[in-house]
């Protein structure tokens, strides 16, 4: 039995994909900071809330503003997960993004 090679996600999406976020994140990677845009906004009293991939949380942010700016300078290099978190706990949104610096 041979093993197959997985696609490596890039960071990129094509237009397709683009279309279909609520949130676009970049630079991806980042180095000192990471910025989102919402295409549509969450819910009054939404939190912005970043892990590392151990599943500890290490940033979080109210969402009340189109767009947020993060300061990731202080975090390890390695791959983040965010998540975009209603007041009633519900998940409006998930992704990944690589810090590199």
């Amino acid at each position: 039995m041979g093993v197959q090679a997985q696609k490596v996600w890039d960071g990129s999406y094509n237009q397709k994909e683009k279309e279909k976020l609520l949130v676009r994140f970049f630079p991806n990677p980042a180095i000192n900071f990471i910025n989102f845009e919402f295409r549509e906004m969450p819910p009054s009293g939404s939190s912005l809330q970043i892990y590392s991939f151990l599943g500890r949380q290490v940033a979080i942010a109210p969402v009340n503003a189109r767009r947020i700016t993060v300061n990731v300078s202080e975090l390890f290099r390695g791959l983040y997960v965010f998540q975009i978190i209603t007041p009633s706990g519900k998940i409006f949104e998930t992704n990944k993004f690589q810090v590199s610096h």
